[in-house]
């Protein structure tokens, strides 16, 4: 499984307000030259499964 890495949105405008520095945590998963799925958490939500 790969490491998480982080997409960095900055000032974020979504219903009902604004995230000030919004961030997308995500892993890829399959062959690294093509790839494959991106599974973004849910906000609040873990990567690890925890």
């Amino acid at each position: 499984m790969s490491q998480p890495k982080f997409y960095h949105h900055g000032r974020f405008t979504v219903e009902g307000g604004t995230l000030p520095d919004a961030v997308t945590a995500y892993r890829t998963y399959g062959d690294p030259t093509n790839p494959c799925i991106v599974f973004p958490t849910c906000y609040g939500g873990r990567l690890d499964g925890k």
